[in-house]
């Protein structure tokens, strides 16, 4: 449907339609529904900096440490300490990722009479867990809709509002000669610079301030309680029929449900929770949704990309199931806990020689290592819920 209206809005502005005769109320609906009818992405010049290839985009934005490697073209990543390449810039449309390569791989820049305009909003903050880091929170920013950022809200000092922005870069290579972190991302203009970083700042604060306000309440019983979406992120996928999306959404702030698949059927999007079914075979139901209405939030949030209105940061949880494993294995037994009377989640005790025992969340294996995929983000709440579910483990020794 929101695709039908802005086809149509587009062909009405090609055609050169007078708009001045079209009501305000109508138009803001209008660029609500497609935000790229007046932002666009494009290249406004192309760099070589260092043998790597510098990109600016909409003379505001640039794109840094470009690798062309036989005539691939690979964007910038950051390489975590255990190895694993992380993308912190983001195309959310395989159009536009095309277009930069194509525009990088022949040197040509978009036309100069295609618009400059940035908008962009602010889709993430999750606060950092480590006390003893410099990084208060990890955010992510969205610029016209088409590529999103993450950045980190820092604090080197304990002064009260001393806080700054720390956009993707990487350490240097010193085989290189380079000295200092390279910087992978740029805004360059000033003025969209300082409006980005003080809507980050003060977003932070604004949640900083709900934090105190609203303390988190962790219990072991089977009180029903509100539960909201916190947390969306949304990535579009190619070439899959009506599987076009793959999201990742925290509940409450505690729990975190990623790889969920977006499904489209009849202008209908349906959701198909992790783990999913391999071809040929029956998926294994891992996490169970009771509630219409949650259904519903979850639904909107992934079609959106905004989380709930209302936030709720209380988890009440219960053991449902406890049931002993079948097999000699080290999987011992097979979990179920219910949060706030309305999801219920499975994992597994795991218990072998040379380590503890310890609860395993919803996984599933990539490249030879296996990730969680539901699983709580909140370090109290892991604590509470795995606690109780090795206590009665120990119970049935």
């Amino acid at each position: 449907m929101r695709r039908d209206i802005s086809s149509c809005i587009k062909s009405l502005l090609n055609k050169s339609i007078c708009i001045k005769k079209t009501p305000p109320f109508l138009l803001l609906f209008f660029l609500y529904l497609n935000s790229e009818i007046i932002a666009d992405i494009r290249v406004t010049s192309i760099e070589i900096e260092d043998g790597r290839v510098a990109v600016l985009i909409n003379n505001s934005l640039k794109l840094r440490d470009v690798r062309i490697e036989e005539s691939t073209v690979k964007f910038p990543v950051y390489k975590t300490h255990s190895g694993e390449n992380i993308e912190n810039v983001r195309f959310l449309k395989s159009c536009v990722q095309n277009s930069l390569k194509s525009s990088i791989l022949s040197g040509k820049v978009d036309s100069p009479a295609c618009s400059d305009t940035i908008n962009f909003r602010i889709v993430s903050m999750v606060p950092s867990q480590n006390k003893d880091s410099y990084v208060r929170a990890r955010a992510s920013v969205v610029f016209n809709e088409l590529i999103e950022v993450d950045c980190s809200i820092m604090q080197t000092s304990q002064k009260e509002g001393d806080y700054w922005i720390s956009w993707p870069a990487r350490p240097p290579s010193h085989s290189k000669g380079e000295n200092g972190w390279i910087n992978q991302f740029i805004i360059t203009d000033r003025k969209l610079r300082t409006l980005v970083e003080k809507e980050l700042v003060d977003t932070y604060i604004k949640n900083k301030i709900k934090e105190k306000d609203s303390e988190r309440v962790v219990g072991e019983n089977s009180k029903r309680a509100p539960m909201a979406v916190t947390y969306v992120k949304v990535e579009e996928v190619s070439n899959h029929g009506d599987f076009f999306a793959v999201a990742d959404i925290d509940l409450n702030d505690a729990f975190r449900i990623s790889g969920i698949r977006v499904y489209e059927i009849r202008d209908r999007v349906f959701l198909d929770y992790p783990p999913h079914a391999l071809e040929g075979e029956r998926g294994q139901d891992r996490m169970r949704v009771f509630s219409k209405r949650l259904k519903r939030q979850m639904r909107r949030a992934v079609e959106t990309g905004n989380p709930s209105g209302k936030i709720f940061r209380d988890v009440f949880f219960e053991i449902t199931g406890f049931e002993k494993f079948k097999g000699t294995g080290d999987i011992k037994y097979a979990a179920s806990v219910t949060l706030n009377g309305v999801v219920e989640i499975d994992c597994l005790v795991i218990d072998g020689e040379g380590y503890e025992a310890f609860v395993s969340w919803p996984s599933e294996k990539r490249g030879g290592d296996y990730y969680d995929i539901i699983y709580p983000s909140d370090r109290e709440v892991k604590k509470k819920i795995e606690d109780a579910v090795l206590c009665m483990y120990r119970e049935e020794l």
